[in-house]
């Protein structure tokens, strides 16, 4: 079992307002799952929670790769979601920005997984002298994701990953992650 929890309740601190309610879960390998439901019903701040984004305290067993307290990026479990925005008091979201080409970022995992991330490069339509600081937002989002899964993963986190990705992009994407998890038990 990948992933194991059992009667997570969550809210925020300082709120009344329970987020989620008494969520049971298990993720076991080679299974892709979807979680649909209308904006606001906790659907992103489960997978924060099973990325250890948000700690999980009102719970009777929780296991993520047999991690009680997960981290994305450490372990095998990898969550690619809007991390690459940030919040700013009374101007509202902006993305994070840096003068640097994409094969420069994140070098040493890049460097040491030079085959996957080919394969991603290929699949998304990347091109590695691309200067992030003058992406658009959908290609923003194809090296978000390149990056993110350019070391092997176990449990892969997605939150609303392909709203920013072409139709043929998502498809070759889409069809990528459904090899990776077959080949590696993910």
């Amino acid at each position: 079992m990948l992933t194991n929890i059992k009667n997570l309740t969550f809210s925020y601190i300082g709120s009344k307002k329970k987020i989620l309610k008494n969520i049971d879960l298990q993720i076991k390998s080679k299974q892709r799952i979807l979680l649909a439901g209308i904006n606001g019903a906790g659907k992103s701040t489960l997978l924060r929670i099973l990325s250890g984004q948000h700690a999980a305290y009102d719970v009777s067993e929780f296991r993520v790769l047999g991690y009680r307290t997960p981290q994305s990026g450490v372990g095998g479990v990898s969550f690619v979601g809007d991390t690459w925005k940030r919040n700013i008091n009374f101007v509202g979201t902006t993305n994070y920005m840096i003068d640097m080409l994409v094969r420069d970022f994140m070098k040493k995992d890049q460097d040491e997984n030079t085959k996957r991330r080919d394969e991603l490069v290929e699949i998304l339509k990347i091109d590695l002298d691309w200067n992030i600081k003058e992406l658009s937002d959908g290609q923003r989002r194809r090296v978000q994701i390149m990056l993110g899964l350019v070391k092997p993963f176990k449990l892969l986190l997605l939150d609303e990953i392909t709203s920013e990705l072409d139709i043929i992009v998502r498809r070759n994407f889409l069809a990528y992650l459904k090899k990776e998890t077959i080949e590696n038990n993910a």
